[in-house]
């Protein structure tokens, strides 16, 4: 059994455990009084980039440029990108890469922590109920940002297709990492300016063609300078999707980089 089958074995085995059993918060101990494994005290302390009942916002960041946004600003971009045209559709991130979430996504990446995972998913399931309230407002397949398959061999998954997988069994949307492969190995984006980002990740995405006219949401773990995902849009756009947005569980503020 290959690395990658026996991680989505174990995440099968934690599914199964996870509907027959109490559900305990992976930060105080305490059980949960709802299907993921956190506390209500414990979320409303998550670093949040939306307003809702019980939530404090943490900061408000332009979701294209990540720029500081006033807390009362109405749009969810800044003056200088509202002036640009947008790929997405929609684009849904819950959280600023902070304090524990930049932990849990850290833990998911380089400590193949699959629970961090499943949370992460569930989390992200939330905020797009949140926010796309009526079903036809949502996608037809979930596409995580693709591994080159030598550094998806070395790393034994996909982290991001790990929190696609849980928002889409929550959603009951199908994720399809099959229909997009990463054809170009790059060096690591961690540390890159914008620029780059955009010259190193030009052209390593191929989509299949089986993706023409569906409604398509891009799913990722962290939306940094944005270059990774603007060049899997361009190449969805090329295969003529319907429809295309992009959900994140994170987004850094302006000047930051996530490791």
């Amino acid at each position: 059994m290959g690395c990658a089958q026996g991680l989505r074995t174990v995440s099968q085995i934690m599914q199964y455990i996870a509907s027959r059993f109490p559900h305990y918060c992976c930060f105080c101990h305490s059980r949960s009084e709802s299907n993921i494994d956190l506390c209500r005290f414990c979320h409303c302390c998550f670093p949040v980039l939306y307003a809702e009942k019980g939530f404090r916002f943490h900061r408000k960041l332009c979701m294209q440029c990540g720029h500081s946004l006033d807390i009362d600003f109405s749009d969810d971009k800044c003056a200088e990108c509202g002036i640009f045209s947008s790929p997405y559709a929609h684009t849904l991130i819950p959280y600023s890469f902070d304090p524990p979430v930049d932990l849990l996504i850290k833990k998911l990446k380089y400590r193949s922590h699959l629970p961090s995972g499943r949370l992460l998913g569930l989390l992200l399931a939330g905020h797009v109920r949140r926010m796309l309230p009526s079903i036809d407002d949502w996608p037809e397949v979930l596409i995580p940002v693709p591994l080159h398959l030598r550094r998806r061999m070395e790393r034994g998954f996909n982290h991001t297709e790990e929190i696609a997988f849980w928002c889409g069994r929550a959603l009951d949307i199908p994720v399809k990492a099959n229909l997009v492969s990463r054809v170009e190995e790059t060096e690591a984006l961690a540390g890159l300016s914008r620029a780059e980002r955009i010259q190193t990740v030009t052209g390593v995405f191929q989509a299949s063609e089986q993706l023409f006219n569906k409604r398509v949401a891009v799913v990722d773990d962290v939306l940094t300078t944005g270059a990774t995902t603007q060049e899997l849009a361009r190449e969805l756009l090329d295969t003529q999707v319907a429809q295309l947005q992009l959900w994140a569980v994170a987004r850094t503020p302006l000047g930051s980089v996530a490791s």
